[in-house]
């Protein structure tokens, strides 16, 4: 956790925020890049294969008991479904994958429904350039 930051005006502010990477020009709109992480290559590669090895290299990186292997919390995430899910969420946390991973293995609704009060909406807007663009595109539910 980093107590402040000063911001490009030179003013200090008092904050506390997780910083996991930091780029001294961030506030440069022209540095635009994407960091992979091995261990999200690893934890997407062991969900398509199905495969736990992947799973357990992440977690032998920093000495946590493998998958199916006693001292793992099988009772918690039985399946490898669950384990690399809730691997995702541990490694790749304050990232923004969370809700895209639920997303993607259809149960953003079961895992946010208990978080929120009212519908969960699991879909973006489609951009009016788009619409305008196509006008047989319709604006998705919610927007």
């Amino acid at each position: 956790m980093v107590p402040g930051f000063e911001n490009a005006s030179g003013i200090w502010v008092e904050n506390t925020f997780t910083l996991k990477y930091f780029d001294p020009n961030w506030w440069n709109a022209g540095q635009n890049f994407e960091i992979i992480r091995y261990a999200d290559i690893l934890l997407m590669y062991a969900e398509v294969t199905g495969d736990a090895q992947y799973l357990n290299m992440v977690r032998d990186r920093v000495g946590l008991p493998a998958f199916g292997a006693a001292g793992y919390p099988s009772e918690l995430y039985p399946t490898l479904e669950r384990a690399i899910e809730h691997e995702r969420r541990m490694e790749l946390g304050m990232e923004m994958h969370r809700f895209f991973d639920l997303v993607r293995t259809g149960r953003a609704v079961e895992v946010m429904q208990s978080k929120v009060d009212g519908d969960v909406i699991i879909l973006f807007p489609i951009p009016l350039y788009a619409i305008d663009v196509n006008p047989s595109l319709t604006q998705n539910p919610g927007y």
